[in-house]
């Protein structure tokens, strides 16, 4: 019996003959109807096909190895012929070694490693080549993504104390002395600590100071974290690790939302909190936090509240603003919940009866609203691709619902689609395409997403064209020229992937599907401020706000 190529299948294949150990038939491919020849042959055959495919040499063309040429070192690229005793990575020296090991030991096969301490010199590390601007402050996009980075490691921050920052000074600060204890006592003692590194941290920050007030040069002052710390030692705050404890940053925006609004905790006995009124407050507890304090897609607000419709960070930080000022206005949380749940939506309207300026909004098209079915689009597949490859769990991880509705889900949803709508999926290429396929499209897009020429309305405006189906196609490459060459692959896609040319039609409008427009469970660092169940926390009490300023430094439940 013989195997033959499947139609549209450009690779070779290959079947054992069963007869005659050591032989095999092999077809397709540049073999056409195929040949007996011997198996290693036969899988030469096919391992060149492959290679060939992928524009690479085949691999009885490669040039011979030329054993005359130094093996490189890691870390400078100069001739090598020292090992790492644990995984043989070749160095030059010990000294390049040493100084790429904070990097290699994440790779290494030392036992153990990377440990706490580890973490804790990477942040460290981050946090010491972050860009910085032209006037001295580093680049927002730079330090927002290294705090989201810090704060997704919830145990590091325990161990070490970073619940406990309030602002982004005090992270730096506590960087800062942990580089200082570093370079005194050496990162394995620092990991040797363990769960005491609080009570050492202490003690080392006391004794410093001592030795610094007998020996320093009259007028020189210390570096600023060592004040810091002292500040935070006689407030008693250097009680680390803090494995219970909630995180402080996140606190101050539920402290501040509290005040803003004159609620205060409610009791067991207290009606719960209105839906509503809920979902406002949590978007408050993200706009009053000191950092990592606008909506993303991984949250509800970012689609509820209208960030959804912000070209860029900017807008949304002037859109942010736009809110803190409307609850600093006098406006109830039941106001501006009333006003958002209208339809059409009352907000703009609210805003500008508090003498607010809403001319940002009205001049840059952004709508304080969810968006409806019709202009859903672009945005709704940025949510199900930042839901799809966030890591974090997402009530999208869950089989379609079908027609006889025996199990969860939702009706418009392709099957077995768990992340994308029938429209995205329809729309931006997914449909039909293999396991391979979809997972490259996700990943496309998502770098699409952090173009910073990206303009979420320009790529609507492509796909919804009512004529020219290259115009997404177009719109794709004015960012990443080339990219359909850049995204396929012959092996492993299908010749005309990506297939961007379809569209969907809805002959009554577009189905109505809003999955995507709920909170995921992320780490505790970076979620903990908006997970809370106002129905049982918050109640309807009037209370005086009094001074906001007296009270931000105060204890955090």
């Amino acid at each position: 019996m013989t195997m033959s190529a499947t139609a549209g299948d450009e690779g070779v294949h290959i079947m054992e003959i069963p007869d005659e150990p050591g032989f095999a038939y092999a077809a397709g491919g540049p073999l056409g109807k195929g040949r007996r020849m011997p198996l290693t042959e036969a899988e030469l055959w096919k391992d060149n096909s492959i290679r060939s495919q992928l524009g690479l040499e085949k691999l009885d063309e490669l040039p011979k190895w030329n054993l005359s040429v130094a093996p490189e070192c890691r870390s400078c690229g100069r001739p090598s012929r020292l090992r790492c005793s644990a995984c043989r990575t070749r160095y030059c020296s010990a000294t390049c070694q040493k100084r790429d090991w904070p990097r290699h030991v994440f790779v290494c096969a030392v036992p153990k490693r990377p440990d706490d301490a580890d973490y804790l010199l990477m942040a460290i590390r981050k946090e010491e080549h972050l860009e910085v601007g032209t006037d001295g402050t580093w680049e927002e996009a730079d330090l927002e993504s290294f705090l989201q980075w810090l704060f997704a490691n919830d145990r590091l921050c325990r161990l070490y104390g970073f619940t406990k920052c309030w602002d982004v000074s005090e992270v730096i600060n506590l960087l800062c002395l942990y580089t200082h204890l570093i370079k005194a006592t050496g990162l394995r003692a620092v990991a040797k600590w363990g769960s005491s590194i609080g009570e050492v941290l202490r003690s080392w920050v006391l004794r410093l100071d001592e030795v610094w007030r007998r020996q320093a040069p009259p007028g020189e002052v210390c570096c600023d974290c060592l004040g810091w710390a002292l500040s935070k030692i006689a407030d008693d705050e250097f009680d680390m690790p803090d494995w219970e404890g909630s995180y402080a940053y996140q606190g101050i925006g539920l402290r501040l939302a509290e005040r803003a609004f004159g609620l205060s905790p409610a009791g067991d006995d207290e009606p719960p909190f209105p839906p509503a009124e809920s979902g406002v407050m949590r978007l408050y507890i993200i706009l009053f936090r000191p950092f990592n304090n606008i909506p993303d897609p991984q949250t509800a607000q970012w689609m509820d509240f209208g960030f959804w419709g912000c070209r860029n960070r900017a807008e949304q930080k002037s859109l942010a603003q736009l809110y803190l000022d409307l609850a600093k206005s006098g406006a109830s949380l039941a106001e501006i919940a009333g006003a958002r749940d209208t339809s059409p939506p009352f907000l703009l309207k609210l805003m500008e009866s508090k003498g607010l300026d809403t001319s940002f909004c009205r001049r840059n098209g952004i709508q304080l609203q969810l968006p409806n079915q019709e202009i859903m689009g672009v945005y709704g597949l940025i949510a199900e691709v930042s839901h799809a490859l966030s890591g974090r769990y997402c009530p999208c991880f869950q089989p379609s619902k079908p027609r006889d509705n025996t199990t969860k889900g939702c009706l418009f949803h392709p099957k077995h689609e768990t992340h994308l709508s029938s429209a995205s999926d329809g729309e931006y290429g997914f449909h039909g395409a293999n396991p391979w396929e979809r997972w490259q499209l996700l990943n496309f897009y998502k770098h699409v997403f952090q173009h910073p020429q990206f303009d979420a309305r320009k790529m609507q405006k492509a796909r919804r064209h009512p004529t020219d189906k290259e115009a997404l196609a177009r719109y794709l490459n004015t960012l990443i020229p080339g990219f359909e060459k850049s995204i396929a692959n012959l092996v492993l896609g299908d010749a005309m992937f990506p297939k961007l040319k379809g569209r969907l039609i809805f002959p009554n409008g577009r189905v109505h599907c809003y999955c995507v427009v709920h909170d995921t469970v992320g780490p505790p660092g970076l979620d903990w401020g908006i997970q809370w169940n106002f129905h049982k926390v918050w109640g309807k009490q009037e209370a005086d706000m009094g001074d906001g300023a007296e009270d931000e430094g105060g204890s955090v439940r």
